[in-house]
């Protein structure tokens, strides 16, 4: 089955009166502070396509009987564990962009789609084709222009921490090792990711051409939240919407709060 992960989520319904809402007025400043680097208008436009599909992607989510039977027997041995709070803006990904607001305007929480991924998806939504490719890296009808085929070209602006920079260099040397990609740091080069610090965590996926933005913001200066978007920027989607996820995993919707549709799965089966 075809399913994608859609992140913005819909608790609400994105009509007349939105930013009156309290969530809204939240959304409206994160778009105050982010508009110089990302079209707000768009990202709401991606927003409200995605909330029209809101109960399609809803229903996809629901276990087989087989599947509750299998959760079943699993949540009779799992023991919860409370972790505590450790930094101030948050201590994952998700947590500091929900808590920025950002999250609530980003495909799968934290990545920037551009309007015409926006839609493929949606097209992939609507018409559910079982015989497309299994895949977990982005690869759209602009494939192969969407690879960094002659290695991955970033720069800093200057807002870049010590720090920001820092971790990102080298979370590209994680994928250096592990990966045949090469990262070049220029300024100049046609295609290039900037990094800088804006609200939260995220970036575009694959290569959209020209100047993208990747943005470690604060509380995300770590290696491994710098390797996370880096693997967004080269084109991947998150493990656990991978289209053989159930062979490894087994999803628990009661676990799952707002941010259900993370688990919405990228492939076809």
């Amino acid at each position: 089955m075809r399913v994608f992960l859609l992140v913005l989520l819909l608790a609400i319904c994105a009509s007349a009166g939105f930013f009156d809402t309290k969530l809204g007025g939240k959304i409206k400043k994160t778009l105050e502070k982010i508009k110089a680097a990302l079209n707000g208008t768009l990202l709401m436009e991606i927003r409200e396509k995605f909330i029209q599909l809101r109960e399609k992607i809803r229903a996809k989510l629901k276990l087989s009987q087989a599947r509750k039977a299998l959760l079943g027997e699993i949540m009779k041995h799992i023991r919860r564990i409370k972790t505590d709070k450790i930094q101030e803006k948050g201590d994952s990904i998700e947590e500091i962009n929900e808590n920025s607001t950002i999250g609530e305007l980003l495909y799968q929480g934290d990545i920037v789609l551009t309007n015409k991924q926006a839609q493929e998806i949606v097209d992939d939504i609507e018409s559910d084709d079982e015989g497309r490719e299994k895949r977990q890296a982005f690869r759209n009808r602009n494939y192969p222009r969407t690879l960094w085929s002659k290695g991955v070209y970033y720069h800093f602006h200057s807002n870049a921490t010590a720090e920001v920079r820092s971790v990102f260099k080298k979370g590209a040397r994680l994928w250096m090792k592990d990966t045949c990609i090469d990262f070049f740091e220029s300024s100049s080069a046609p295609d290039r990711i900037r990094v800088f610090r804006a609200a939260g965590c995220w970036s575009y996926i694959g290569r959209i051409g020209g100047q993208q933005d990747l943005s470690l913001g604060k509380g995300c200066e770590s290696i491994g939240t710098a390797a996370h978007e880096i693997g967004h920027a080269i084109g991947f989607y998150h493990t656990q919407s991978r289209y053989d996820r159930d062979d490894f995993i087994t999803f628990n919707p009661q676990n799952v709060k707002v941010m259900e549709t993370y688990f919405l799965m990228v492939g076809g089966e």
